[in-house]
């Protein structure tokens, strides 16, 4: 086969073709990523005004619900540091899917 030949007009329209599949696949992907972080932080989030009312009825004091929240934002900064260092060695795509499967 020659190198450097033109490529035929249906050659081009299989490459146009596998860039628009490659295109719409990376459009979905963004779509699920920003779903999937949405709807996590939305479950986080509901915890906010839900959580204490729930815990005075059980008889959890103020001093202690305000350690639960500052303990989950302490232990989410430093999980972010180590994984943002063991990322690059396990990878991005096993991350991720663990984080989801983990959060959930």
């Amino acid at each position: 086969m020659e190198q450097g030949r033109q490529l035929t007009s249906q050659e081009n329209e299989l490459s146009s073709d596998e860039q628009g599949r490659s295109k719409l696949k990376k459009e979905l992907l963004f779509v699920n990523m920003f779903a999937t972080n949405l709807f996590a932080c939305m479950s986080f989030g509901l915890i906010g005004p839900l959580f204490p009312a729930e815990a005075k009825a059980k008889g959890v004091s103020y001093t202690i619900q305000g350690w639960i929240f500052g303990i989950y934002a302490l232990a989410a900064i430093i999980n972010s540091l180590v994984i943002g260092k063991i990322m690059p060695y396990i990878g991005v795509r096993y991350t991720y899917i663990v984080g989801v499967l983990f959060v959930r």
